[in-house]
């Protein structure tokens, strides 16, 4: 029997992925309706779509069920992936208050399949990384490393999630499906995004490490791919190839200072408490221990082809901003 069209929520929807997501499933024959939130309002019309312009901590299960949805794409967040000037500890407790209300919405309103998007920073920069990490490798944090942790707290708390409903009954069960996604790149002209990712130096500690990064064009097609099949389980998310530190350096048309570790932290460290743009510890740490995911278990699952490697990810971010 021919299944339905679906219904499909997206939180974050007014968002740099959400957008992304909404103009692809727009044109979907498989999605019979969307349903987003956000707190602002759509940059652009939406064909077949019902708008929910508010907090979604307030709660959302009314709206899952008046529209009888089948699908969460969970994309908001209390925290911005790209700034180092945040109250962490209190948007990471806000953060998971979130996923909580997501979570009971879902449930209370009988939705059959969760998409959340995590990070690939779950996994840590550690001496003991394998290259590639696999979606067994451990998920784990290092002091200071803020965007880890509340990645790592909003990973493990759809991992639980899952977990408790996995043994449940075919009527009752939630298929979830985690994506750790490396930085998603593409045509955003957002400057204050392009100053925090890219800012006017980079640091390196004496390596010249690869970073892997994501076009927005091969997100928005596997949200949609993960959709249509009710993917379940955890997966890594990259683009093909990788990019290393001084290539990125040249493309991005920035200084780049490598400096034995004893130095690096210390300068970047001064550089930081005087107001000067740097890139923080974190990524002084992945420097040294890269964190490189392998993406076989996507591909062989889903049989799902990424089109853009990333370096062209890069090359459509710098090149759209004019860098």
């Amino acid at each position: 029997m021919q299944k339905l069209p679906k219904v499909v929520a997206v939180t974050g929807a007014a968002g740099y992925i959400g957008t992304r997501l909404l103009l692809q499933l727009e044109s979907n024959m498989n999605v019979g309706r969307l349903v987003a939130f956000d707190k602002d309002p759509l940059p652009f019309p939406i064909h077949n779509i019902s708008f929910h312009q508010e907090d979604i901590t307030s709660g959302i299960t009314q709206y899952l069920m008046r529209h009888q949805v089948e699908t969460m794409v969970h994309l908001a967040s209390a925290y911005s992936h790209t700034s180092t000037y945040q109250d962490w500890a209190r948007e990471s407790a806000e953060d998971i208050a979130i996923l909580d209300s997501i979570q009971d919405a879902c449930v209370a309103a009988g939705v059959k399949h969760a998409i959340f998007l995590s990070s690939h920073t779950v996994y840590g920069a550690f001496a003991d990384n394998p290259i590639p990490l696999t979606e067994s490798s451990p998920i784990r944090t290092r002091p200071g490393d803020f965007l880890g942790q509340a990645s790592f707290n909003a990973d493990l708390s759809m991992l639980e999630f899952r977990e408790r409903h996995l043994a449940a009954g075919e009527d009752q069960r939630i298929k979830v499906a985690i994506l750790r996604t490396c930085p998603v790149l593409g045509y955003s002209d957002d400057h204050q995004r392009v100053e925090r990712i890219f800012p006017y130096r980079f640091w390196g500690a004496g390596e010249n490490p690869p970073y892997q990064f994501l076009h927005e064009v091969d997100m928005a097609r596997l949200l949609e791919a993960v959709i249509q099949q009710e993917a379940d389980g955890v997966y890594n998310v990259a683009g093909e190839g990788v990019v290393f530190l001084r290539e990125l350096s040249d493309v991005t048309r920035r200084k780049l200072t490598q400096l034995p570790p004893p130095l690096a932290y210390p300068v970047d460290w001064i550089s930081s408490r005087r107001g000067l743009p740097n890139t923080g510890n974190w990524n002084l740490h992945t420097t040294r221990y890269p964190i490189i995911m392998g993406t076989g278990k996507i591909k062989q699952t889903l049989d799902f082809r990424f089109g853009y490697t990333s370096l062209e990810a890069l090359n459509a971010f710098v090149n759209y901003n004019g860098l």
